[in-house]
């Protein structure tokens, strides 16, 4: 070890213990006693045991608001917005993409409406990309949905969602889809957190079990790219803490890549 580097840690060894005595001179004067700094530790240690207590608490959806209810204005507000895409439900959570204005890369979104068990409109917001407002106009568009929707029970009936247009994904250029089928069978063979799989058209849809095996949650993902079979893939969960999803993706990705090598289409 250098001079230098003995030199600043014995600083900054010497600097930690004059905090520690100044901490522990304080605790023992009254005098330095400063009531500002105590109540906004109050506030901070109330906000966070606040904020815990509400991620804790299960969201009911009522009579009048129902989930599909719910669903549907989500999806309807989503439609004003061009670059939001991939838009999911899960619960009273809304979980998005937005693709950027140079349509290369996109970044995801997450909007959290559970208002302590119940859905008022307020909600929790988190963003890859907080120099974007998008996700915040979506998610004011929704709240007012919701609000308005509840004010006029007479017109609920005309609040039906029509889906944008689907169009099928193309698996005639190298990747059938019995291809692409069996491509996902062997990559979760043999993976036993893997439950409830389906696949429909190129999504693949499941719920995947925790290590412990006590909480799961649902994924989707979507192998369409603008229509065809590529590799790239989105995807969509309900634990953004988890990267096991991305992991399964890769390996799909991965395999549909050397399906189209081993064809001759280089050119994927």
């Amino acid at each position: 070890m250098g001079l230098f580097k003995r030199v600043a840690i014995a600083t900054g060894a010497f600097v930690f213990l004059k905090i520690l005595q100044k901490s522990a001179e304080n605790s023992d004067d009254a005098d330095d006693y400063d009531p500002d700094v105590e109540e906004w530790r109050r506030q901070w240690r109330e906000e966070r045991e606040r904020e815990e207590k509400r991620k804790r608490t299960k969201c009911e959806f009522t009579d009048d608001l129902s989930s599909e209810d719910f669903k549907s204005i989500v999806l309807r507000s989503s439609r004003h917005f061009k670059r939001v895409r991939n838009v999911g439900v899960y619960g009273p959570i809304v979980i998005g993409f937005v693709k950027s204005h140079s349509n290369i890369s996109e970044w995801k979104f997450n909007i959290d409406y559970n208002d302590f068990g119940r859905i008022t409109g307020e909600y929790w917001l988190s963003s890859d990309n907080s120099d974007s407002n998008v996700p915040e106009k979506l998610a004011e568009s929704i709240k007012n949905e919701i609000k308005k929707y509840r004010s006029n029970p007479q017109e609920r009936t005309t609040n039906i969602y029509v889906p944008r247009p689907y169009y099928s994904c193309s698996f005639t250029d190298g990747i059938t889809k019995y291809d692409f089928q069996q491509i996902v069978k062997e990559s979760m063979s043999g993976n036993d957190r893997i439950e409830e799989l389906k696949v429909f058209d190129a999504k693949i849809y499941g719920k995947t079990r925790s290590i412990t095996g006590k909480t799961s949650w649902r994924f989707i993902l979507d192998f369409n790219d603008n229509g065809h079979i590529t590799g790239e893939y989105r995807c969509l969960t309900e634990n953004d803490e988890s990267n096991y999803m991305t992991h399964i993706g890769n390996n799909i990705k991965e395999a549909i890549l050397q399906k189209h090598i081993k064809r001759g289409d280089t050119t994927q």
